[in-house]
């Protein structure tokens, strides 16, 4: 677990760029129809329905779906409210153009959870793995894509409440999901990649202090001249996700730190193309 984590977290780097080109963030009658194809025609972001998530519940929201005649290059969703963990941030199987999260409220006020999916009309690939998690153990699943591609974006999901993702991350040709077993049986984490031929350049934001019982959030940005596809983010293994999804032209990561007293690290992680 320990060794995991020191790999993951040794690959934060801090990458200051800005951008002037932002993907778009559409929801269907909120902009123009010329407007909407314009800016179609690169990479959008398109947001699904808000639900309330009551406390002591796990729920699936509505799914964010792209329009017709494109796909997903990546997505991802959040969660806002008191104890409360995004438990799946994943394509939806047997699509290409929906994104899916499950959001679990473990107390306090109702939360509200959505999903929100990068839409773009250029092919990808996809790859799946998956691990079982022994209670009290972390581990990853490491999705390849398929040859002569690279992610442009990636989720993952989990068996049983009890498994907290912790890390979603991209890896040169394949996609990482990490999480922990807080519960007393063996649970499945699957990772999902989400892949394209075209070349993709994955900027890092810094990496932040997260102190025992708080929430924290960073946002990565893609360079200037490129756009936004996916993204996700690394933390330690007492550090859940709460929130992984567009932010501008960026990817936003937020986690809190379960630990009573122990502090940790984050760093959210940006995928990003020429559009």
């Amino acid at each position: 677990m320990r060794h995991l984590r020191c790999l993951t977290m040794a690959a934060a780097a801090l990458l200051a760029v800005g951008s002037t080109t932002a993907a778009a963030r559409v929801q269907e009658g909120a902009v123009p129809a010329h407007q909407r194809a314009r800016v179609m025609a690169q990479h959008t972001v398109h947001v699904g329905p808000t639900v309330d998530v009551p406390a002591g519940q796990a729920v699936v929201a509505p799914p964010a779906v792209c329009p017709a005649g494109q796909v997903a290059s990546g997505g991802g969703g959040e969660i806002t409210g008191g104890s409360v963990f995004l438990t799946w941030s994943r394509p939806r199987p047997g699509t290409s153009d929906t994104w899916e999260v499950r959001g679990l409220n473990t107390g306090g006020p109702t939360a509200q959870l959505h999903a929100e999916v990068v839409c773009t009309t250029a092919p990808h690939g996809r790859g799946t793995a998956d691990v079982s998690v022994l209670p009290g153990n972390g581990e990853a699943a490491i999705a390849p894509c398929p040859a002569g591609q690279v992610p442009s974006g990636g989720g993952y999901d989990v068996t049983g409440d009890s498994l907290r993702v912790t890390v979603v991350d991209v890896q040169s040709t394949s996609w990482l999901a990490a999480a922990s077993n807080t519960g007393s049986d063996a649970q499945k984490l699957t990772s999902y990649a989400v892949c394209s031929p075209a070349a993709h350049s994955h900027p890092r934001s810094g990496s932040l202090s997260v102190p025992a019982g708080q929430t924290v959030e960073a946002t990565a940005s893609c360079p200037a001249g490129q756009v936004v596809t996916g993204g996700g983010g690394a933390a330690g293994f007492t550090t859940f996700v709460r929130a992984s999804l567009p932010s501008g032209n960026g990817w936003k990561f937020r986690v809190t730190n379960t630990s009573p007293d122990l502090s940790d690290v984050m760093n959210a992680e940006a995928d990003c193309t020429v559009p």
